[in-house]
């Protein structure tokens, strides 16, 4: 803005120097004149009558390609029946218990399933070993224990063995000390609360304890009424497992829960034979374990944590013919 310049009228000079007026009075008049003057009248128009408008920039945030992103489900594979299941070390094996057999009475184990069933007592008399549960020391480590471990939990509860699965998806197996060549051998089962492929069995033609590498054949039956047998071979790395039968239905295993089952084997030099209630259900052969070896039970939680069953007998006939 630019000032105009410009004096003070005579006649006003004279009347403030005549009447002295007050100061207040003179910037009044003063005031009122000057609006007058070209060029100041309008300079009031000049100012601004509003703060101006800031203009506002957006300023970009560069994006952290490395924060973690929002939380997603995380999805546990499911091992299907193709996939073999991871093998973990035995857990430690026994030595105690003999092969004397108790003097428990002699009870057949029958099957209602099939007109076909054998009754071993029948075809070879009085049985070598009898296990009705009421001896600890067949199934105690040397530690004079029962095994807990993070596999497997073992205990004998009302004269019932009683075996936990605690390793999920995982083959665990357990040896007692005996050993036995050529047999016929049986285990009554209840399924507990199995489900799917929820495993139990018998592992036969162990190495001996001082031994190494761990082997044998175990026999599988599923809560589903399928079974399956594998030759389990101890090497550096762990297992390798070869499968002897592969998974197969038979309407001679009981399906579902807290089903009672019993599991027969049969042994002699390289020809095996699988039994379900009597029944026999399946046959292969297989010279890599022949000798004597221990036994032992077997475990898979496949489908159940810590999947439990349990056996109220065991017992087998030793130096079998056909």
């Amino acid at each position: 803005m630019r000032l105009t310049s410009w004096k003070i009228p005579p006649i006003i000079l004279s009347i403030m120097q005549r009447n002295r007026l007050p100061l207040v009075l003179i910037t009044l008049v003063l005031a009122a004149w000057a609006c007058q003057i070209p060029g100041l009248s309008n300079a009031s128009a000049e100012l601004p009558t509003e703060a101006p408008t800031a203009t506002v920039t957006d300023t970009l945030v560069p994006t952290n390609t490395s924060e973690t992103p929002l939380d997603t489900e995380t999805l546990t594979p499911t091992i299907t029946e193709e996939t073999t299941p991871t093998p973990v070390i035995a857990p430690t094996e026994t030595a105690t218990g003999t092969n004397t057999p108790t003097a428990v009475p002699t009870a057949l184990v029958t099957s209602t399933l099939s007109p076909n069933a054998f009754y071993p007592d029948l075809k070879f008399g009085v049985p070598d070993f009898i296990d009705d549960f009421t001896y600890e020391n067949y199934w105690k480590d040397s530690s004079d224990r029962f095994p807990d471990t993070a596999f497997i939990r073992i205990n004998i509860v009302e004269e019932r063995l009683v075996v936990t699965g605690k390793a999920f998806q995982t083959d665990t197996w357990y040896f007692n000390g005996i050993e036995v060549g050529n047999f016929y051998m049986e285990m009554r089962v209840n399924t507990g609360n199995c489900a799917g492929k929820d495993s139990y069995g018998l592992i036969v033609r162990g190495n001996k304890k001082e031994d190494t590498p761990t082997h044998g054949y175990a026999v599988y039956f599923a809560c589903d009424g399928t079974f399956r047998v594998r030759r389990i071979d101890g090497i550096a790395e762990g297992y390798d497992f070869k499968t002897l039968i592969d998974w197969r239905g038979s309407v001679d295993i009981r399906k579902g829960p807290n089903a009672v089952n019993e599991i027969g084997i049969l042994a002699i030099g390289p020809d095996f034979a699988v039994y379900a209630n009597g029944v026999k259900v399946g046959e292969f052969t297989d010279t890599r374990y022949q000798q004597p070896g221990r036994f032992g039970i077997f475990v898979n939680a496949s489908t159940t944590e810590n999947f439990t069953w349990s056996a109220d007998l065991l017992r087998y006939w030793e130096n079998v013919n056909p």
